[in-house]
Parts: C-alpha cells; structure tokens; sequence
C-alpha cells in the first residue's frame, strides 16, 4: 500500500522450492528470505560519508517503508518556508543518514552544529539549518509537517526521550526511526521503556529494535496510530515492543 506520507510494500515471502510468492502482513525480522536473516545494507559510491547509515538501512528494511521522494528543490524556491514531503535529520553531522534519504530522492532538513560533507552541503534537496537538534521546531522552517525524522544524535538516552516526547506530542512527523544510546554494559532499559510510553501515550507505535549494526545502542521505529493500514503492514500492527539479538 502506497499513502501520501510514505512507500509501505507488504513483504514478498518467496516460499522454498516455488517460483511463487506469498504475501505477509507484519514485521518479519530476522527474515530468512536475507543470507544470515541479515537485510543487505551496503551502499556503493563516495557520496555517503559515515558508515552508520546502516544502522538507518536496517530499520527501513524492517519496516518495509521509505520516506517519500520529492520534486522539488528545497533552494529553488520563492518562498522562504519548505513545502511539500521532506525529512528531517537531526544531529546530521557528517551526513550519512541524510545520504540515504537523498538516495531515495527525499527533501531533507538537516540539523546539527556542524556542517555537513561538501557534497551534500551543495545538494539543492538538503536544507543545511545550524543549530541544536534538541531545540529544533520545524515549523519555523517548513509550512507542513514533516513525512518523516530520523536521528543519530549522540546523548544521554534521558535526552531522547525528551525529544522524542516533543515531536510525538507536537505531531511533527508521521513516521521517526531514532537510535537510544548506552552507557556501560547494560542497557537503559528504565529510560527505554520510557520512550516507548511516550511515543504510545501520544498516539504513536513504537518499537525497539536491536540491529545488527547497532552498537551499543537500539533503534525505536515509530509511525502515527492513524496509518492503521500501513502501520500494521510494516511494524507488527502497533504493538510496541523490545527485541535483542543478544546484549552480552
């Protein structure tokens, strides 16, 4: 199913010994159908300057949605206020999660401190905003809101929790994939549990998720309750959840 925030394919389950396919709604993760229940995240060419864009790649996979593509250029416009779908990265620097989203044809608002690589500075689709990811308010910059967030930003999992809670409760964004990050050998799973319940209590799923290129650290995958539809063919129908692969 397509909606107008997002591309959300079922999955194509391709049964042993079959040239057939099935369909399946739900989140399958591992997935067999990938070497290793591994999704293949590697991108090819110099433009993407961080190797953690996997750790974005996966999530993606696993929700089995992009972002939508745009047509328009967020530089070459009239107006001073971005329109249209775009996506917004916060704490963007160097610029790898904003490299696959440009990759997938998406308008981007980067925020972070510091600026991104130079190629992605000269995109026409990347709106570069100096500035803390904590504070952001895309409605001073953009005259809807946003398809999606991402976030990579490096902080205390307290923090997150804050940020996650001020988009979810002002409806910024339709769909967020954002990491939680660790101290120590065990994981916060108080602060975790936390974000979960304030994306829920706020009207999103949300779902954590350890990926195989994450570190010591997992990803939340959250999208508004009302994309029931997509919602439930892409992230387990709205139960919000933890998986591990296995912390140590």
């Amino acid at each position: 199913t397509t909606s107008a925030t997002t591309d959300c394919d079922q999955d194509q389950n391709i049964v042993p010994g079959s040239s057939t396919t099935t369909n399946k709604v739900g989140s399958l993760w591992p997935n067999w159908i990938h070497p290793a229940g591994l999704a293949y995240v590697e991108l090819e060419g110099s433009d993407v300057p961080s190797s953690a864009y996997r750790k974005l790649m996966e999530a993606l996979e696993c929700m089995q949605c992009r972002p939508p593509p745009a047509a328009t250029s967020v530089k070459n416009t009239s107006s001073s206020m971005i329109t249209g779908p775009y996506v917004v990265d916060l704490g963007a620097c160097p610029g790898g999660w904003t490299a696959v989203m440009r990759r997938m044809g998406c308008k981007v608002i980067a925020v972070d401190r510091s600026e991104l690589a130079s190629n992605l500075m000269e995109d026409d689709m990347v709106h570069f905003i100096k500035g803390d990811a904590f504070t952001f308010d895309p409605t001073t910059a953009a005259a809807t809101t946003a398809a999606w967030m991402v976030s990579d930003v490096i902080a205390y999992p307290e923090r997150v929790a804050e940020l996650l809670e001020t988009w979810c409760s002002n409806k910024w964004a339709d769909y967020m994939v954002i990491t939680v990050k660790f101290q120590g050998d065990k994981p916060a799973w108080s602060e975790l549990n936390h974000a979960i319940h304030l994306a829920k209590s706020n009207g999103y799923n949300c779902r954590a998720k350890h990926f195989f290129n994450n570190k010591n650290e997992v990803t939340l995958m959250v999208s508004k309750k009302e994309d029931t539809t997509t919602a439930a063919a892409t992230i387990g129908g709205g139960i919000s959840n933890v998986d591990g692969k296995g912390w140590g």
